[in-house]
C-alpha cells in the first residue's frame, strides 16, 4: 500500500544528520521504528498494529527477502545517499555503557559498493610499542575498509573504524587548544588516548618532543597507529596498549614534563 510506504518512510527518515568524511551519519531510530500509525488507515490495511521495528515492517510488507533486501537498497537507503551526495550511511548508536573500553556500536547500513570489506594488510612497528600487542595488528591498510572514516580537523588526520570505536565531533576548539600548550622540548603523557584525539595535536599542532600514548582499547590501538603515520609523526610516539595501572609504574613515573587525562 503506498500510502503506508509513504507514511512509513517519512517517519523514519532522520530529523537530524552529519556528515563525517564524507559518510552521512544519522540518529539510531533512522528506519528502525515507526510512530503510531494515524486512525485514519482502515482495519484492511496491511500494517495493523500501533508501533512495530522497521524489520517487522517490511517483514510483514514483503514475504520474499529479495523484495525487502532490494527495496531497502534501491528506494530507502540508496536515495537517501544520494540526497546526501555520499557513497555510505552508518546509522550511530550510543556508546556502549559495559566495561571501560567506551565502544562504539555504530553500524554501516548502506555502501554503494555493497558492502566491501577488504581484509586488513600486517605491517612492521617494530619499537613502535610497548605494553601487551597480543591480538592487535599493526594499524597498516585499515584504511581500505568500507567502515573506516577519515576525518581532516585543524590541519590533523583522525582515522577510525566507526563499527568499532567512538569519534566526537564536538570538542576540535579544545584540541586546537591543547595543541598550543606543548612545545618542542616536552615529553607530554597522555593517558587516555584513544584515536589520538590529544596525542596528535600535541605532535602536529604543538610539535612536542615526544608523546607517551596511553591506550587499553585494542581497536582504538590500530586507529591510533595508523593516524601516526597518517600524519607522519610515527617516531615521535609510543604507544602503550594496557591498563594504566600497570603501564604508567611500570613505563612512565616521571617521564612526562606534561600529563594528560584525556
Amino acid at each position: 500500500d503506498l500510502r503506508i510506504l509513504t507514511f512509513i518512510i517519512d517517519n523514519n527518515l532522520p530529523k537530524k544528520f552529519e556528515k563525517l568524511g564524507g559518510v552521512l551519519m544519522v540518529p539510531p531510530n533512522t528506519f528502525s521504528t515507526i510512530p503510531s500509525i494515524s486512525s485514519s488507515f482502515k482495519t484492511t490495511d496491511k500494517i495493523k498494529s500501533k508501533k512495530k521495528t522497521w524489520k517487522e515492517i517490511m517483514e510483514e510488507l514483503f514475504t520474499n527477502m529479495k523484495e525487502r533486501v532490494l527495496f531497502e537498497k534501491e528506494k530507502v537507503w540508496s536515495l537517501l545517499a544520494k540526497s546526501a551526495n555520499v557513497e555510505r550511511i552508518v546509522r550511530h548508536q550510543e556508546i556502549g555503557a559495559a566495561g571501560i573500553m567506551r565502544e562504539s556500536r555504530s553500524e554501516l547500513v548502506y555502501d554503494s559498493l555493497e558492502g566491501v570489506r577488504q581484509s586488513v594488510s600486517k605491517g612492521d612497528d617494530k619499537g613502535f610499542s610497548k605494553g601487551d600487542n597480543k591480538g592487535v595488528d599493526k594499524g597498516v591498510g585499515e584504511e581500505k575498509k568500507r567502515t573506516w572514516i577519515d576525518v581532516k580537523e585543524n590541519g590533523v588526520l583522525y582515522g577510525f573504524d566507526c563499527e568499532e570505536v567512538m569519534y566526537c565531533t564536538s570538542n576540535g576548539t579544545e584540541k586546537k587548544r591543547v595543541g598550543t600548550l606543548t612545545n618542542e622540548n616536552e615529553v607530554v603523557v597522555d593517558l587516555y588516548s584513544g584515536i589520538g584525539y590529544f596525542t596528535l595535536p600535541y605532535l602536529v599542532l604543538g610539535r612536542c618532543k615526544h608523546v607517551h600514548a596511553c591506550e587499553i582499547n585494542p581497536n582504538s590501538v590500530r586507529a591510533l597507529k595508523r593516524n601516526l603515520i597518517s600524519n607522519n609523526v610515527k617516531d615521535k610516539c609510543t604507544v602503550y596498549l594496557n591498563d594504566n595501572q600497570i603501564t604508567v609504574p611500570k613505563y612512565l613515573n616521571g617521564i612526562g614534563d606534561r600529563v594528560n587525562m584525556g
